[in-house]
């Protein structure tokens, strides 16, 4: 199963950067997910109500200049 998510600039603006739960992907799988209460955004994965997922080589990369600090732009995702 794949799960299409789109980070907003509104996710870019609001996130915190090593927020795990609080970073943009956080906020938007919280968005499209909301009977989720546990979404954490770990720096190769993801974990939803205890199930690990592996992100994408571009998510990884995304999260990572967010967290550094650099420029992001609002994307899309295929997470599986």
């Amino acid at each position: 199963m794949s799960i299409r998510v789109t980070v907003t600039q509104e996710g870019i603006d609001n996130g915190v950067s090593y927020g795990g739960n609080r970073c943009p992907l956080a906020l938007a799988l919280q968005k499209r997910f909301p009977d989720d209460d546990d979404i954490v955004v770990l720096s190769h994965a993801l974990r939803v109500n205890n199930s690990v997922h592996r992100l994408s080589e571009r998510a990884v990369q995304f999260v990572e200049d967010f967290d550094a600090g650099k420029p992001v732009q609002p994307s899309t995702f295929v997470l599986k």
